[in-house]
C-alpha cells in the first residue's frame, strides 16, 4: 500500500518540494532530506532570488545555538548533492562569494489540493539517503622511516573504509575523494563541510626500531573538535602488515560506527533532544540503539519507528530496528504487547526483503530463533550476520550471550572476549556476557574481576533491572570464592533498588534461555550470599 501523499509546496526547477514529507522528487528520482536540510531549502526558497547571508541563516535557523558557518555549509552541500547541482556551474543554488547564497532556478508555489497519488517507492528507498552521518576518510600519512611500510600505509585508509562500509546507516567518502591531512593550504574541514561530511577521519603510521604505531583522530566537522582519538602499537614486522590493517579496520569500525560507537552515541543524544514531531526516520533508528531496556525510551523508539516505516516503507534499517524493539518487549518486559517475537520476526523478514545483507535484521532473526528454542536456525542466522560484519562488538556480544546461556561456554568465550577487546570502554552487556562465560566455566576469579568493572560505574542507589541481571554474577562469584560477607554487601545494594529481586531473577534467566547448569549454579551462589530463592527452584 502506497504512502499517503501530502501535496507539494514548491516546484523548484525540475524538482517538486514536499516540505511536510521532507521529500524532493524529479520524475522517478526521489530523495528524503533531514528536517534541518529541508528548513535550509525552504528558507532559501522563501527568499527566492535574493542573496541571503550566512549570518542571517545561522541566526534564523540555529537561533540560540553556538554553531559556525560549517553547520550551514554541510546542509548546502547535501542540498546540492540531492539536486544534482554543481557548485562550479550551479542551476539551483548559487554561492555569492563572501556574501551568501541565492536560489536561481524557476520557482512556483503549488496549490494544497489535487496532487496525484505518489508512487510507493518501497523498492528504491532501502537505506541510502537515511545515513545518520557521513565520514570523510583521509589517506593516512606515512611517518615511517625507510621504505618497508609503504604498502601498509597505502592500504590502511582503504581497509578502514571497508570496515565502515559494513554499517548501513553511515555514509563513507573514500580517500580518493576526501581531503588530505598533509598540511596543504586547503583546510580539510572546510572541504569536508562542502562535501556534506559530518566527520573527518585522519590517521598516520610511524615506527621505531621495534614498533609500528598507528594513530587516528575523528574530528566533528561542525564543531571542529576531536571526538575520538586512539593509538595502537604493533610489533615491527613487514610480514604482519595485512594483520595490522585488519586489526585497525575492526577497531575503527567498532569505536566509531557500531551501535555504541562515538558516532551512534552522538546521533542518539541529538535524537533524544528533538521533539516527537521533528524525529526523522534515521533519528528513530538512533533512539532504538540507545534505549537499553528503559521502558520510557523503548516506547519512544518503538513509536518513532512505527511512524518511520509508515512514512518510508522501503527503509530497511527502520524495519530491522522495529523488529529489535518488538524483540525487546520480550527480553525486557518493556511495553509488552501480544506476540512480540512473531512481530519481531515479521519486521526482520521485511527488512531482509528490502536489504538481504541487513545485519541488524539477521541478528533479530537469530534472537527470535534462539528464544523459540530453534538453535540450528539461530546459528545459521547469527553466522550470516557475523560474516557480513565481523567488526561489531554489539553483534559479537549478543551471539556470545546466547551461546553461553545455552551452555556452549567454550564456543561463546572468544566472541565475548573479542567484543570486549575491540572497545576502550565496553558496555554493560559486553562485560556481563564475558563474566557470565567465566562463571559458566567455573572461573570465578575471572568472572568477579570482569564484572567489578561494571560495579565501579554503577549508581548504587539506582540499580536498574538490566544492571541487576549482570550484577547477580558479582554476588554469586564472590560467594563462590568464599567471600560471603562481601557477597552479602553487594546483594543488599541490589535489594535496596529492587526489593523483589528474588522473584524476578528466575523468570529473567528463563526468558534469556539460561540452561539448567548455568541457572542452578547462579542460584547456588546467590543462596550462599543469603538470598532466599526457594521459589525459583520450583520450575
Amino acid at each position: 500500500m502506497g504512502e499517503k501523499r501530502v501535496s507539494p509546496d514548491f516546484q523548484f526547477g525540475d524538482w517538486t518540494i514536499e516540505t511536510s514529507l521532507n521529500r524532493i522528487t524529479c520524475g522517478d528520482e526521489e530523495h528524503h532530506l533531514e528536517p534541518k536540510t529541508m528548513s535550509v531549502l525552504v528558507f532559501l526558497l522563501n527568499h527566492h532570488g535574493e542573496v541571503v547571508s550566512i549570518d542571517e541563516m545561522l541566526d534564523e535557523l540555529w537561533a540560540g545555538q553556538v554553531v559556525g558557518p560549517n553547520a550551514l555549509h554541510r546542509h548546502i552541500a547535501r542540498l546540492r548533492r540531492a539536486l544534482s547541482d554543481e557548485p562550479s556551474a550551479p542551476s539551483y543554488i548559487e554561492t555569492i562569494t563572501k556574501r551568501g547564497y541565492r536560489t536561481i532556478a524557476s520557482l512556483s508555489r503549488l496549490p494544497p489540493d489535487g496532487a496525484a497519488d505518489s508512487k510507493n517507492g518501497e523498492d528504491e528507498e532501502s537505506n541510502v539517503g537515511f545515513w545518520s552521518s557521513r565520514i570523510a576518510v583521509a589517506p593516512f600519512l606515512n611517518r615511517t622511516k625507510g621504505n618497508d611500510h609503504h604498502q601498509l600505509v597505502e592500504g590502511m585508509a582503504e581497509a578502514v573504509v571497508a570496515g565502515l562500509a559494513t554499517f548501513s546507516d553511515i555514509g563513507v567518502i573514500p580517500p580518493s575523494a576526501a581531503p588530505r591531512a598533509d598540511g596543504s593550504d586547503v583546510d580539510p574541514l572546510d572541504m569536508c563541510a562542502t562535501m556534506g561530511a559530518d566527520y573527518f577521519l585522519q590517521g598516520s603510521v610511524g615506527n621505531s626500531a621495534t614498533k609500528i604505531r598507528v594513530t587516528l583522530q575523528l574530528i566533528d566537522v561542525d564543531k571542529q573538535d576531536v571526538v575520538w582519538s586512539r593509538s595502537f602499537d604493533y610489533e615491527h614486522s613487514t610480514s604482519r602488515q595485512l594483520d595490522i590493517q585488519d586489526d585497525i579496520k575492526a577497531r575503527v569500525a567498532a569505536g566509531i560506527a557500531d551501535s555504541f560507537g562515538v558516532i551512534s552515541s552522538k546521533a542518539y543524544e541529538r535524537a533524544r533532544t528533538k521533539p516527537a514531531s521533528a524525529i526523522a526516520a534515521n533519528d528513530a533508528v538512533m533512539l532504538a540503539k540507545g534505549h537499553e531496556g528503559n521502558p520510557k525510551l523503548h516506547l519512544q523508539a518503538r513509536e518513532s519507528l512505527e511512524k518511520a516505516v509508515r512514512e518510508h516503507p522501503g527503509f530497511a534499517n527502520a524495519w530491522a530496528w522495529l523488529g529489535a524493539m518488538y524483540r525487546d518487549e520480550y527480553v525486557f518486559w518493556a511495553n509488552e504487547r501480544p506476540n512480540p517475537l512473531d512481530r519481531a520476526e515479521q519486521a526482520a523478514q521485511r527488512a531482509l526483503e528490502l536489504d538481504a545483507s541487513n545485519q541488524e535484521a539477521l541478528l533479530v532473526l537469530a534472537d527470535v530463533r534462539f528464544y523459540q528454542g530453534d538453535l540450528a536456525a539461530f546459528r545459521q542466522a547469527s553466522e550470516r550476520a557475523m560474516s557480513l560484519n565481523p567488526s561489531s562488538p554489539d553483534l559479537l556480544s549478543v551471539v556470545a550471550s546466547h551461546l553461553i546461556h545455552a551452555g556452549s561456554y567454550e564456543e561463546g568465550k572468544p566472541l565475548a572476549q573479542r567484543a570486549v577487546d575491540l572497545l576502550a570502554q565496553p558496555t554493560l552487556h559486553m562485560l556481563g556476557t564475558l563474566s557470565l562465560c567465566h562463571y559458566g566455566l567455573a572461573e570465578y576469579d575471572a568472572a568477579e574481576r570482569v564484572i567489578r568493572q561494571v560495579w565501579a560505574g554503577v549508581d548504587r542507589n539506582r540499580i536498574s533491572g538490566m544492571q541487576a541481571y549482570y550484577l547477580s554474577l558479582l554476588v554469586a562469584a564472590t560467594a563462590m570464592l568464599g567471600r560471603t560477607e562481601d557477597a552479602r554487601g553487594y546483594l543488599q545494594w541490589i535489594l535496596k533498588s529492587i526489593p523483589n529481586y528474588a522473584q524476578i531473577m528466575g523468570p529473567s534467566w528463563h526468558r534469556q534461555g539460561a540452561c539448567n547448569d548455568l541457572r542452578e549454579r547462579l542460584e547456588d551462589g546467590l543462596i550462599q550470599a543469603g538470598l532466599r530463592i526457594d521459589k525459583l527452584k520450583q520450575r
